[in-house]
């Protein structure tokens, strides 16, 4: 049985547009007060003369200002506020593209990885960046799973023709992302939802809330279940009309 991720409707509320633009004006200003931090740091490190332990703190300070820019501009993909540019476009010529840097958080954590996608797809109209953020945090996650996992494991992507694939949809395309492993019962509810991980401290525990919030904004169903020992992500990308 598949759990599928909420779909947030505060964009569509009265208040949806007054939302979006806090949030957007709130992580501007944010990241420029960011950027006064992690500019001064760079400038105090060109000081050759100073000590060791100075250093260190200045660069603590620098690392710390640019991730926290880094997680205010996915703050605002998991709050529903990412720019979408959709364009119509042929998965089998995208895809293909990408499969170097699709396969690269396998190749990292050295998990066998397989990708299998039908022949012939029909065209969507999607974001193609957006599509590829969706795509990599599913990956990253498939690929991590089985690295935290401790014991040999696999993972693939299969890409299905509408109707293709068993579990299907008709007028959707079909992306699936396996891996070998299981996600704990207490977990099932929590998957997508914002800062929740069973990671170390270095994962903010919003990358599957980001890639809900873009599926959503794309009108795509994102969908996970935990079965025989096997993890399953479906991502179902409505046809272009």
């Amino acid at each position: 049985m598949y759990i599928f991720a909420d779909k947030l409707e505060i964009q569509n509320t009265p208040a949806g547009d007054f939302y979006i633009i806090f949030l957007r004006g709130l992580t501007h200003k944010l990241n420029n007060l960011l950027a006064v931090f992690s500019g001064f740091s760079s400038l105090l490190l060109m000081n050759d003369s100073m000590d060791d332990s100075a250093r260190e703190s200045l660069n603590h300070m620098k690392s710390a200002a640019s991730n926290a820019s880094g997680l205010s501009e996915r703050i605002l993909a998991a709050g529903g506020c990412a720019r979408m540019t959709p364009q119509r476009m042929q998965l089998n010529e995208y895809l293909p593209m990408l499969e170097r840097s699709l396969r690269e958080p396998f190749t990292r954590h050295n998990v066998p990885f397989e990708i299998r996608m039908d022949p012939a797809l029909p065209p969507v109209n999607i974001d193609s960046g957006r599509l590829k953020e969706i795509l990599a945090e599913l990956l990253k996650n498939a690929a991590e799973a089985v690295r935290d996992s401790g014991q040999p494991g696999e993972a693939s992507m299969e890409i299905y023709a509408p109707g293709r694939s068993p579990e299907g949809t008709v007028n959707a395309i079909d992306i699936f992302v396996h891996n070998t492993g299981a996600i704990r019962d207490d977990k099932l509810h929590e998957v997508f939802n914002p800062f929740v991980s069973t990671k170390d401290g270095s994962h903010y525990g919003i990358g599957l809330t980001v890639a809900a919030m873009l599926a959503t904004q794309m009108n795509m169903n994102l969908g996970f279940k935990n079965d025989a020992g096997r993890v399953t992500f479906w991502l179902s990308v409505p046809v272009a009309a």
